[in-house]
């Protein structure tokens, strides 16, 4: 690899953990992914730093061209980190579905008290607009 390739590389890492700073404080990124995101991007730079730690894993590891350990690694990173995604997805599901029966619930028994002559005091009661 060699210096301007390695200087790019690293510059991009550190370009990354700023917008993910960035995107921390701006409350886009919660505190969990940017702890990953971080590690991710400090991984980077120092694999452009130092890259024949990568060709002395891949030693280790068996692999006989880094650069495939280098897109192992990647693929097995992304690979956890979409199905976490989609066990959350999975999870927020659940609960938009039952806070959607619930409000269905709730609004089929407030137009049955409607019905019943029961009237909110304009103190307690939302706007109709805010309750849809």
């Amino acid at each position: 690899m060699n210096d301007v390739l390695r200087l790019t590389v690293f510059c991009l890492g550190f370009i990354f953990a700023l917008t993910n700073g960035y995107l921390l404080i701006k409350r886009k990124l919660t505190e969990r992914f940017s702890i990953l995101w971080l590690f991710i991007f400090v991984l980077i730079m120092l694999i452009s730093i130092f890259p024949t730690v990568l060709n002395q894993v891949a030693y280790l590891l068996g692999v006989t061209y880094p650069p495939s350990l280098l897109y192992l690694m990647a693929i097995l990173g992304m690979l956890s980190i979409m199905i976490y995604q989609s066990i959350q997805l999975t999870v927020l599901d659940q609960k938009v579905r039952t806070m959607s029966q619930t409000l269905a619930i709730l609004e089929n028994e407030l137009t049955a008290l409607r019905h019943q002559g029961w009237e909110l005091r304009p103190e307690t009661a939302a706007t109709e607009e805010g309750v849809q």
